[in-house]
C-alpha cells in the first residue's frame, strides 16, 4: 500500500488524512547493551574507541486507541454475521447496496410470458471470520429509500446504517463452507418479482429509468439474525456477477423457453458495510465508558490497564501506536551515533487466534502527534512492508510481524526540540483489509506475563565514537 492510498484513508473527522490512534510506548531504559569494540581503519582516529553495540532491553508500554469512523464503502465485498470473542465482544455486520434495472433482453416481454419464481443470488468470496461450522442466517430486506452520500461526506462509513423494512424479503439458513461452496440461492417474494414482470410488461419508467427505479425500490440490505447462536462472518462478492435479484419466467409456446429478468449490484461507491459491536464484560469494554475528549482527539488505553495488551480490530475503529520518546537520549552516550538497523517484532498473545486467525498483513504509518499519517514505512529495497507474518503452528511462540525499521529511528534519534516534535508508528492492516475484513488482533507487550519469546522486542544495532 502506497503513502498515496493510505492518505485517503479517512475518519468522518477527517477527510484528508488517516488518523492515528494508540499508544505511547515510552523507551524509559536502554539497559543490557553488549559491546564490542572494533576499529574502522582510515575513517576514524584509531587513538579513539568505537563500539558496536546492540540495545535489546527498551522498556516498552503499549496502549489502544478508538477511531471515530472508518471508510467501508467501494470495497465490492458485502459482509454479513455474527460472532461473540471473549476478548473483543459480540461484532455484527451488514451491507447496504442499490441494483440496477435489468439489460434490454433480445426477447420483448409481453402478454406471452409466465412468471416462475425470483430469488436473490450471493457468490462466497471465500473469506469468513470464524466458526466456519456454525449455522448462519442470512436476511434479504429492502432499503426504504436509496443510498446518498450526505453533503458533507465522500464516503461511507463503518457506523452508519441506511433505512430497511423489518421484515425480511427472505432467509437463508445453514452452514457455508467457504473454500467449496460457490452459490447460495435465496427464495424471495412472488409477488415482487411478479410486479417486477408486470412492470417489465407494461415498459413503466420504473424499470426503464434507473432513476426512477431506485426512488421505485430503493436497494438491499443483507442482514443476519443477532443472538441466534452463530459465530461466523461471511464475506461475498459484491460486483455485478456475485450479487443479484432474479426473476425467472418462461414464454408460453409449443416449447417453454426459460428466461429471467436480472437485477445487478451497482453503485459501487455507495455499497459499504456497517458493524455494531457490544464489548460489555470485555477488558476493552473499558474504552466503551471513557468520555468523549473532544474534537480531533481519541479515546485511549494502555496496555498497563488492558492486560499488557494492545487490541486492533479495523472493523470497530481500533488501532495501535508506538511511540519512542527517549530515543534521542543514545545520543548522550557518545561524540557520534549512526544507526546501523533496527528491528520491531509484534507478536500476537499466544493462543488468542486458534479460532480468529491472525490478519495477514499489518502495516506501520509514520504519524505525527496529531495522528496525522505522513509515510507509509518502506522495507531497505523501497517496498511496503506488512510485517511478512510467520506463523508458529507448533508451539505458538514464535508467530511474529517483523520489520525494518532502521531509517525511522535514525530519524527519531535526531529529533531536536524534544518529545513533543517526535513522531510515532500506527500499526493496522493496509487500507484494502479495513473495508473487506473483519480480522482482529491481540498483540502482546514487552511485559507481557506469557514466555520472553512471546512478546513485542525492539533491538536497535548502532555504532558509538567516544
Amino acid at each position: 500500500m502506497n503513502f498515496a492510498k493510505y492518505r485517503s484513508f479517512q475518519s468522518r473527522r477527517f477527510y484528508n488524512t488517516c488518523m492515528l490512534i494508540m499508544c505511547i510506548l515510552p523507551l524509559t531504559a536502554i539497559v543490557s547493551c553488549d559491546k564490542t569494540p572494533f576499529q574502522y581503519d582510515g575513517l576514524i582516529d584509531p587513538e579513539h574507541q568505537t563500539n558496536y553495540t546492540l540495545v535489546d532491553s527498551l522498556t516498552c508500554a503499549l496502549s489502544t486507541y478508538q477511531l471515530d469512523s472508518l471508510v467501508t464503502s467501494g470495497s465490492a465485498t458485502i459482509l454479513t454475521g455474527e460472532y461473540t470473542d471473549p476478548n473483543f465482544g459480540t461484532l455484527t455486520a451488514g451491507s447496504y447496496f442499490h441494483l440496477e434495472t435489468p439489460a434490454t433482453t433480445s426477447t420483448t416481454i409481453d402478454n406471452n410470458v409466465v412468471y416462475d419464481s425470483t430469488e436473490f443470488v450471493l457468490k462466497p468470496n471465500h473469506y469468513f471470520y470464524g466458526d466456519s461450522m456454525s449455522v448462519q442466517t442470512i436476511n434479504v430486506h429492502k432499503l426504504t429509500k436509496k443510498i446518498l452520500l450526505p453533503t458533507t461526506q465522500t464516503a461511507l462509513y463503518n457506523n452508519e446504517t441506511w433505512p430497511y423494512d423489518a421484515t425480511p424479503l427472505g432467509t437463508w439458513s445453514g452452514r457455508l463452507r467457504p473454500s467449496v461452496d460457490s452459490i447460495i440461492h435465496i427464495r424471495l417474494p412472488d409477488a415482487i418479482g411478479q410486479d417486477f414482470l408486470d412492470q417489465a410488461r407494461r415498459h413503466t419508467v420504473a424499470l426503464t429509468s434507473q432513476a426512477d427505479f431506485l426512488n421505485y425500490f430503493g436497494g438491499i440490505s443483507i442482514q443476519t439474525t443477532s443472538h441466534n447462536g452463530q459465530n461466523i462472518i461471511m464475506g461475498f462478492g459484491g460486483s455485478d456477477t456475485t450479487a443479484y435479484l432474479r426473476v425467472h419466467y418462461h414464454l408460453r409456446d409449443l416449447v417453454s423457453t426459460p428466461q429471467a429478468l436480472t437485477f445487478k449490484i451497482t453503485d459501487n461507491q455507495l455499497q459499504f458495510n456497517s458493524y455494531k459491536w457490544n464489548r460489555t464484560g470485555t477488558p476493552i469494554g473499558k474504552m466503551d465508558q471513557i468520555p468523549y475528549p473532544g474534537l480531533n482527539k481519541y479515546r485511549s488505553i494502555s496496555s498497563n490497564d488492558l492486560g499488557h495488551v494492545a487490541y486492533i480490530q479495523p472493523a470497530t475503529g481500533l488501532v495501535a501506536r508506538l511511540d519512542f520518546p527517549t530515543l534521542p537520549n543514545l545520543l548522550n552516550y557518545a561524540k557520534f551515533t549512526h544507526v546501523l538497523k533496527a528491528v520491531l517484532v509484534l507478536r500476537p498473545v499466544n493462543s488468542s487466534y486458534s479460532v480468529f486467525t491472525l490478519p495477514p498483513k499489518l502495516t506501520l504509518c509514520e504519524v505525527d502527534r496529531d495522528n496525522h499519517v505522513l509515510d507509509t514505512l518502506t522495507s531497505p529495497t523501497g517496498g511496503t512492508q506488512y510485517g511478512n507474518l510467520v506463523i508458529d503452528k507448533l508451539a505458538s511462540e514464535q508467530t511474529a510481524y517483523t520489520y525494518d525499521i532502521s531509517n525511522f529511528i535514525a530519524n527519531q534519534i535526531a529529533v531536536q526540540g524534544g518529545p513533543e516534535n517526535m513522531h510515532g508508528l500506527m500499526i493496522m492492516p493496509n487500507l484494502g483489509d479495513f473495508r473487506a475484513r473483519t480480522d482482529r488482533i491481540l498483540l502482546s507487550d514487552a511485559k507481557h506475563s506469557t514466555a520472553t519469546t512471546n512478546r513485542m522486542t525492539i533491538q536497535v544495532y548502532y555504532l558509538n565514537y567516544q
